[in-house]
C-alpha cells in the first residue's frame, strides 16, 4: 500500500519503524511522537484496520427536525425569561438582548447548515 492511501490516524511500518499518519505528507513516530516526512508514493505496511470514513453517521444520530425543536424549545423557553425581567432593565439593553439571541440563533442553525 502506498503513504498516500491511508487515513489520517493509521498505524503503519515504515523502513522497519512504526508511525501513524498525521497529515498527508507527516506521520509521527509511534513510539517518540517524533516527525517525519513521508512520500506520497512511499510504499508502507499497514498495521491497523482503516479508521471508518468520516461522513458516516454514528447509529445514535439526530435528524434536522429534532435538532430544530430541542433549540426552538430552548429558545422560547429563554425568551419567556428576558420578557419576565423586561420591566427591571433598560429598554435600549433589552433590544441589543433580544437582537443578539436572535442572531446566535440563526448563526447556530447556519452552523448546522440547518433552515431558521
Amino acid at each position: 500500500m502506498k503513504f498516500q492511501q491511508l487515513t489520517i490516524g493509521q498505524k503503519f511500518e515504515y523502513q522497519g519503524e512504526f508511525f501513524i499518519k498525521s497529515s498527508p505528507l507527516v506521520a509521527s513516530h509511534a513510539e517518540t511522537g517524533e516527525q517525519k516526512l513521508i512520500p506520497r508514493y512511499a510504499a508502507i505496511v499497514v498495521k491497523d484496520l482503516p479508521l471508518p470514513p468520516a461522513d458516516k453517521q454514528p447509529a445514535g444520530t439526530l435528524n434536522s427536525a429534532q435538532v430544530q425543536t430541542a433549540f426552538n424549545r430552548f429558545f422560547d423557553c429563554y425568551w419567556y425569561s428576558l420578557q419576565e425581567i423586561k420591566s427591571g432593565v433598560e429598554a435600549q439593553a433589552l433590544e441589543s438582548f433580544q437582537s443578539d439571541l436572535d442572531n446566535a440563533r440563526q448563526q447556530f442553525f447556519n452552523d448546522l447548515g440547518l433552515p431558521g
